[in-house]
């Protein structure tokens, strides 16, 4: 049960601490006197998210705090962890910021802990309204405990735990596989581009064999053009004197089988400069 509630700084409230007997407990007053602002507060300590416009004027932040008897030393569900048998304290802040804080005995905590927590150990309601009972999800609670079917719930939730694990790993392995068809795709795409082209061994060493060419094309043009000007295009080119000289010792063949054979390679070597001007023409 609720035993006390501490209220700092919200709407028009400065500091006031209200005490609770066990038993009924009853607020009374005329239109004005405080009593939604009193539940306003503690809704607000419940969970219940509010903007900086609550807090009072001149402050810098709004606090509400209460103390609750704990009946039993666990809190189940997502609130979890054990407190002792005895005083549980639950306390919210909101600041001119807009940023609120939540403690749970002290400690720091979520919103989503302190309302998993409240709705075990207290249930607000206004008049005609019946606030968990208006939840449709709460429904299935209430008709599970009637039915007293705790163990086969929880050997669904086991279940349910093991078919969203399974699940994650199924869509992460079907990710995986997608991308691995969209890499495979890809990569035969650009093995047949690669068998368009017919690239041979040794090309790429062919290629910058010509890149090195290319880049020094005017020495190389240069160079040759003087290479076919010595071989073959001047007056005193080297074909013109070996022609020359392969005329006048032909006038000795038959005289002696040394000059024949004189004759013979001078005939070959003007052939092969003729042959190598040709290819440096070209």
């Amino acid at each position: 049960m609720l035993s006390k509630l501490h209220i700092q700084n919200l709407a028009v409230v400065a500091d006031v601490s209200l005490s609770f007997e066990p038993g009924l407990n009853a607020l009374t007053g005329s239109t004005g006197a405080g009593k939604s602002l009193i539940l306003g507060a503690l809704n607000f300590l419940l969970g219940e998210r509010v903007s900086a416009q609550v807090i009072r004027a001149g402050e810098e932040k709004a606090i509400v705090e209460g103390v609750f008897e704990l009946a039993s030393g666990v809190l189940e569900g997502s609130a979890g962890a054990e407190v002792p048998r005895g005083e549980l304290r639950l306390r919210r802040e909101v600041h001119r910021s807009g940023r609120s804080y939540a403690f749970v005995d002290g400690k720091p905590a979520t919103v989503r802990q302190v309302q998993d927590i409240s709705q075990q150990i207290i249930e607000p309601h206004g008049q005609n309204e019946q606030l968990r009972l208006k939840f449709p999800e709460t429904h299935i609670v209430y008709l599970d405990k009637f039915a007293r079917n705790e163990t086969l719930v929880g050997s669904y939730q086991d279940a349910a735990e093991l078919f969203r694990i399974a699940d994650k790993e199924l869509r992460e392995f079907d990710s995986r596989m997608a991308s691995s068809r969209r890499r495979r795709s890809l990569l035969e795409h650009r093995l047949a581009e690669l068998d368009r082209e017919r690239i041979m061994s040794g090309e790429k060493q062919k290629l910058e064999e010509s890149i090195r060419v290319l880049e020094h094309a005017n020495e190389v043009f240069e160079s040759l053009a003087e290479v076919l000007n010595v071989l073959y295009e001047d007056e005193g080119s080297a074909v013109s004197l070996v022609s020359r000289a392969k005329n006048r010792i032909g006038r000795l063949r038959g005289l002696d089988a040394k000059l024949d054979v004189f004759a013979n390679e001078l005939d070959g070597t003007e052939i092969a400069l003729k042959e190598t001007a040709e290819s440096v023409r070209a």
